[in-house]
């Protein structure tokens, strides 16, 4: 058992979920990597994360709508979640503010952005 902030990462592209676990890794957080969005609702129902780091493009569900089933139940709704997109629209922004995330951060920038993101969301999410 670690005591380090456990965070779950959900991307169906694989290189970037490698990327991400690895930045993460680094940065010594448990990480859970994830490329089925039905897997992953079901397993963070029955142990939540600390924190959800997830894709908006995913194939087999949409990632704003994994982000409105993770708001929605119970045992998930208070975990933080980042959104990852390749997509820099305001728009994009905006559906996934709608659909619950606490954080947007373009791909683009994924690598200098999402350590300096999730220390600041344990800052008002304390494990």
């Amino acid at each position: 058992m670690t005591d380090q902030p456990k965070i779950f990462v959900l991307d169906d592209e694989r290189a970037m979920l490698d990327l991400a676990t690895v930045i993460l890794q680094r940065a010594d957080y448990d990480v859970h990597p994830c490329d089925n969005p039905f897997t992953a609702i079901e397993y963070m129902r029955y142990d939540p994360p600390h924190i959800i780091v997830l894709d908006t493009v995913l194939s087999l569900m949409d990632g704003f709508e994994v982000c409105r089933k993770i708001r929605s139940d119970e045992r998930t709704a208070h975990v933080p979640i980042v959104v990852l997109s390749n997509d820099e629209q305001r728009e994009s922004w905006l559906t996934a503010q709608h659909a619950g995330a606490d954080v947007f951060i373009p791909k683009t920038r994924m690598v200098q952005m999402l350590v300096p993101t999730i220390e600041r969301l344990l800052v008002y999410y304390p494990v």
